[in-house]
Parts: structure tokens; C-alpha cells; sequence
């Protein structure tokens, strides 16, 4: 339930980080151009990413307005390039029982760990592929010699599937879903001619450092929660939101408070007849909001990277609305110089004291607001990191060149498929990627719409890697209707067009020059938008 809760949460609730504590940021709560899971959701001291269905529903999340704003003031036609999906980094998993000596060390790192073992021996499994999925993006990991594998990505609602099940032993088609309080899985897989357990066991994480601890690695701290914030009556948020936009130098994240608890929200969708596991209509939102007009997200203090020798008096003028009232340089990694920054929302609370705002937990706001602006005590429990980049590393001026075979065995080369069109989108898919599969149709439409304007979509299959892959791929094609060309993954292709998640799709001219950065993810809206931009830019 809770995964679907996420869900609403992050269409209505969302605080601008560019704005004082009640969000009221100068993009005035724009539509989102583009949709992005990052928005603060509802845990008592960890944030959520957005569970699984609605692109409507995330269309006013707070992330957008931020990229809205930071894009206006950088005046950076690109600065809504994408959003961050996730971070892999399959090797850095411990087995729970102790095989491998980091294993602590995977726990302290908010890791998602899934293991694998056989279900008679308990031995682990290496080698297994898992597949880990947000609601717009899918990652595949493959277990390490100790049965374990570990996607250390962006705090949220997960949903994890095992793929091919090892020669010998029976596949498992249960689901997992992980959040912040359920951070690992573990399946453990039958032989062959025996029935699999019908539940595998799903262990929570108790620690006292996962439940203290709050990890920023796109903002690039983490931040230890005192005490008194498990005894808060309302709830405590965060919003993990990295780069304010591509190429801008800054990343910002933040803390705070909201006093609707999901128990509360619960209780008003029974009351209101709404199903927050099923499809949630525009009506119903509308009616989901105004549940919180009365108690908007109270931003506590947010911490602000900077890179380079970018001047931080007109960053504050540009980027907030309120006084600057703490403004500490807290550390530096990297390329990055770090800033504690709370602004001055004295007026503000007073302004709600006048208001229906609760006023126990307004004044339970305020008193944190109060420890976060006069004392150390937040400040002196945030470690700064090197910021983790949502986009894969490609140099400045790169160019696609390559030679690769179709899916029905034809030779063909990036320059044959580029030439004559302006600009192709290529998007490199795979047959395990539940969120690839879903913009098929929307993609095959937009070829057909962008051959007028003379561009074009190819796409890249990632895992077309054999005959059973590579019938399974055109199965998938066929049934969702598409038409334009499809190749195999290469490693020429791999090096040359890196990904962090899939589906990943970049922007080249007809010489394979790339141009700006990759959509990562199922961000259907962007698309149009990003050749339009490229294309004006051309002219």
C-alpha cells in the first residue's frame, strides 16, 4: 500500500527549493515539463520515490518547479535535460550472513540489496540477473559471488523482479517491492520438479543507522537525523533533488516538515471513496490536494553544492525568494564547495499562525526551523561527498560511429541510419525493461509525427544478445506496433553511448554528433520538447 500512497503524494504535495519553507516559489506551481520521481514523499525520516503508475500525478511535483525556476535564472535552454533514475553499482553488495567482510559497510550506504539462494542449502547464488525498477526506469544487476546484488540508487518505492532462473533450478515470478523501510529481498529458488516457495522471505532493515541516517547522494551529503525527529506528530521529509539542471554547476537537496501524516491522507482517501492502488483521475487529485491546502510542506534547511568558482551573493539573489538568513560553507568534495543555507521564514509561520494550519504542529515546525537557523545542531550532523550525476559521462563534441547487425541479421552502420535527417533520436532499450516496453507505441507515433521535420528514432536493443533474445525482442516490437529500425547492442555502441539506467535515449545529427544530454528514463512529454529545442537551435 504504501508504494501507491508515494504515488499520490508526489502529484500534491511539494515545496519549490528555490522558495521559503511554504514552497511558494517563483514558478508559481507550474505544470511540469517533465515529470521526475524525486519529489518529497512521505516517511518519518527518509524520502520515497513515486511508486509505479501516473505521469499525470507527477506533473506538480516539486522537483519540476525547482528545474523551472533554476532553468530561468541560468537561462539554459537545456537545463530540463532529464531526470536522475538511478545509480548501479552491482559489486558493492555483502551477503546478510556475513560471506563478505563489507557487508556493514553495504548497510551504511542505504544499498538496496537483493540476494539469491538455493532454497535447500541456503548457499548463495551468483550470476543471477534481477531486474530493479522505479516507475520510469528499469536497471538489471546480476548477483556477486555471494548470491547478492546491490543497486545503490536514490531513496524511493522499487519494484524488483528475478529473471532467467539458473540452469536447474525452477524461476520465480514473485515480485518484490522496496522502500525505505524494506530495503533487501531474498529469493530463494527451488530445483527443478519441485514447487518454489510460494513467499520468499523480504527482511527489513532495523538498524539504528538506516533509521537515523539519510542518505543525498545526488545532492552529495548525508545528513544523521537527531532523536526528537522519530517523535515529530507530523512527519519528516526529504527531497534527495541533485542537479537544479544540465550543466548548471549547482545541486541542492533538503529536510523537512509536513504535518499531514500518511495515516491521515489514508483515512481522507477511505472517506473519499478514492483507490490509491488503482488509476487517480484529475477530479480526485484536485480533491487530494486541497486535503493539504491548508498545511504546506515547511522546508527546515537544505544543503546547496556548488562547483566551480561560480559568485554565491548572485546565486542567493537568483535562486531564492526569501532572505537568506545561514548561509555556512560546510565542506567541499570534488569540484564542489558546500553551503548550509536556511532562509528567513520568521514572517511566513506567522502568516500560517493566522491560518487553519494545525497549530501543535505548526508550532513543532517552528520550533525545529527555530534549532535549524540558531544552532549547530543540523548543521554539525551533515557530511558532504562528491555529488553522484544522473548523466552518463560522455566528452563535449562526442560523435556515434559504428557498425552493428539489425535484428534480422542485416549489416548496417550508424551512418547509413543517420544520414539525410536532421536529427535521430536513439533509444536503447532492453526486453527485461518493464518502462521500455510501455513508450513503445508512444515512440512509434513520434517517428511518424517527426518524419515531416525531417528526424527520425532508431532504437538499440541492449540485451539482444542471442537467438532466444533476439526473438524475444522482435516479439515485443511486433506487439506494440513498431516500425522504425532496431539494432543489437555492441560494445562499440555500449562505449560510445554509456547509460545509468534504461530506457536512455540520446539526440544525434545526421554526422552522429550528440547533441546535449540524454533522457534517461520513460519521459514520453520530454521528447517533443527536446527536438524542438534542438531543432530552433539549428536554425
Amino acid at each position: 500500500m504504501k508504494k501507491y500512497v508515494s504515488i499520490l503524494l508526489a502529484a500534491i504535495l511539494g515545496a519549490s527549493l528555490l522558495a521559503g519553507c511554504g514552497g511558494s516559489g517563483k514558478s508559481g506551481q507550474q505544470p511540469a515539463k517533465e515529470a521526475q520521481e524525486q519529489a518529497a514523499q512521505p516517511e518519518k525520516t527518509k524520502t520515497e520515490e513515486a511508486g509505479s503508475v501516473e505521469d499525470a500525478a507527477q506533473a506538480d511535483e516539486a522537483k519540476d518547479d525547482a528545474q523551472a525556476d533554476a532553468a530561468a535564472a541560468k537561462d539554459d535552454p537545456q537545463a530540463d535535460a532529464a531526470a536522475a533514475e538511478d545509480d548501479p553499482q552491482t559489486d558493492a553488495a555483502a551477503s546478510k550472513d556475513g560471506l563478505q567482510a563489507d557487508a556493514d559497510t553495504a548497510a551504511d550506504s542505504d544499498a538496496y540489496l537483493v540476494y539469491v539462494k538455493d532454497a535447500e542449502t541456503m548457499a548463495p547464488m551468483p550470476g543471477v540477473n534481477v531486474q530493479f525498477c522505479s516507475d520510469v526506469m528499469c536497471q538489471m544487476g546480476k548477483t556477486d559471488e555471494n548470491g547478492v546484488a546491490a543497486f545503490h540508487s536514490d531513496p524511493g518505492t522499487y519494484t524488483v523482479h528475478l529473471m532467467k532462473a539458473p540452469d536447474g533450478y525452477v524461476s520465480s515470478t514473485e515480485e518484490f517491492t522496496l522502500d525505505q523501510d524494506n530495503r533487501e529481498a531474498t529469493w530463494l529458488l527451488e530445483k527443478q520438479k519441485t514447487e518454489p516457495e510460494p513467499g520468499a522471505d523480504t527482511d527489513p532493515v532495523g538498524s539504528e543507522n538506516s533509521d537515523s541516517e539519510m542518505d543525498f547522494p545526488y545532492a552529495g551529503f548525508t545528513f544523521t537525523a537527531p532523536e526528537e525527529f522519530k517523535e515529530v506528530t507530523g512527519e519528516i521529509r526529504t527531497n534527495d533533488f541533485g542537479e537544479i539542471g544540465a550543466d548548471s554547476g549547482i545541486v541542492i537537496g533538503y529536510v523537512a516538515y509536513q504535518a499531514r501524516t500518511e495515516a491521515e491522507l489514508m483515512e481522507f482517501l477511505k472517506t473519499a471513496g478514492i483507490n490509491p492502488e488503482g488509476e487517480v483521475t484529475d477530479e480526485q487529485l484536485s480533491k487530494v490536494r486541497s486535503f493539504y491546502a491548508d498545511t504546506p510542506e515547511l522546508l527546515l534547511f537544505r544543503v546547496m553544492g556548488v562547483r566551480g568558482d561560480q559568485d554565491t551573493d548572485e546565486l542567493k539573489k537568483q535562486m531564492f525568494d526569501f532572505p537568506v538568513l545561514v548561509f555556512d560553507e560546510i565542506g567541499t568534495a570534488g569540484d564542489y564547495k558546500f553551503y548550509y543555507v536556511v532562509l528567513d521564514d520568521e514572517n511566513y509561520y506567522e502568516e500560517l499562525r493566522g491560518t487553519g494550519y494545525p497549530k501543535d504542529k505548526l508550532e513543532e515546525s517552528y520550533k525545529l526551523w527555530q534549532e535549524a537557523s540558531t544552532t549547530n545542531n543540523f548543521k554539525d550532523r551533515i557530511k558532504v561527498k562528491e555529488p553522484v550525476s544522473p548523466y552518463p559521462s560522455v566528452e563535449d563534441g562526442a560523435s556515434v560511429s559504428f557498425e552493428a547487425l539489425d535484428l534480422e541479421g542485416n549489416s548496417v552502420t550508424s551512418g547509413e541510419l543517420l544520414a539525410g535527417k536532421k536529427i535521430t533520436m536513439i533509444n536503447i532499450w532492453a526486453t527485461w525493461c518493464i518502462n521500455c516496453k510501455k513508450e513503445m507505441e508512444k515512440l512509434e507515433a513520434l517517428n511518424k509525427e517527426w518524419a515531416d521535420k525531417g528526424c527520425q528514432i532508431i532504437g538499440i536493443c541492449d540485451d539482444a544478445e542471442d537467438d532466444e533474445m533476439i526473438a524475444e525482442a522482435k516479439k515485443i516490437l511486433e506487439e506494440h506496433g513498431v516500425t522504425f529500425p532496431n539494432v543489437r547492442m555492441t560494445e562499440e555502441i555500449r562505449e560510445q553511448l554509456p547509460t545509468t539506467g534504461l530506457p536512455t535515449s540520446y539526440f544525434v545529427d545526421s554526422e552522429g554528433k550528440i547533441l546535449g544530454r540524454p533522457i534517461i528514463g520513460a519521459y514520453e512529454e520530454q521528447y517533443d520538447e527536446a527536438l524542438e529545442n534542438l531543432l530552433s537551435g539549428m536554425e
